[in-house]
């Protein structure tokens, strides 16, 4: 099935501060974008289920077929995330080693989910060196690093050019700056709807 408005770029997709500028997927997989929803604070499960790495339901407010409610979201709505922003990373570099794609980063691809590269977790601290791992297909970048390519435990982590931190939306519609220095389990906590962690305040 064909629909012609995926190749139609939106600019407010995009991140200003991102030199990549509006992205087509080289291989017609439409448009990438900067901004993403949350998937929960863990590691995807396989890529062929709804499930976080532990085998469970995700933990976060978007995933497959979810049906999520404010009133799922125990946790609070100012205390859960919402969206926040990736960096794109231009298709025509090799990829990483074991990836299939070729010179395609599937990160930030909103036609073609399938590779879990149109959600994140914060799984990891914002802008953290450590690779994501997208299926498919990613390429390594210094400020978008990725590390490998699997069909499960897939993290696509926060990233922006704005100097130390990432802005990222709350289930309140507010909007805040999280730093690179930021606990990870604080950040993890954040990304789930009703894990009933405590948080410090934001």
């Amino acid at each position: 099935m064909s629909f012609s408005g995926r190749t139609t770029v939106v600019g407010t997709f995009l991140c200003p501060s991102d030199p990549a500028g509006a992205k087509l997927s080289a291989i017609g997989n439409g448009i990438a974008g900067n901004y993403l929803l949350s998937g929960g604070g863990r590691a995807w499960g396989n890529q062929a289920t709804a499930t976080d790495s532990t085998g469970g339901v995700p933990t976060g407010l978007f995933f497959p077929q979810s049906r999520v409610r404010f009133a799922d979201i125990t946790d609070g709505t100012s205390g859960t995330l919402m969206s926040s922003e990736i960096i794109l990373v231009p298709d025509g570099i090799a990829v990483v080693s074991g990836c299939s794609g070729g010179t395609v980063d599937m990160r930030g691809l909103y036609w073609n989910n399938v590779h879990m590269g149109s959600l994140f977790v914060s799984f990891r601290a914002p802008n953290t060196a450590s690779g994501d791992v997208v299926g498919w297909s990613c390429i390594n970048n210094v400020r978008a690093p990725c590390s490998a390519c699997s069909l499960n435990n897939d993290v696509v982590t926060p990233r922006s050019y704005h100097p130390g931190g990432v802005n990222a939306g709350l289930a309140d519609a507010s909007v805040r700056f999280f730093s690179d220095t930021t606990d990870t389990t604080v950040f993890q906590n954040l990304g789930t709807r009703n894990g009933g962690e405590v948080l410090p305040s934001l």
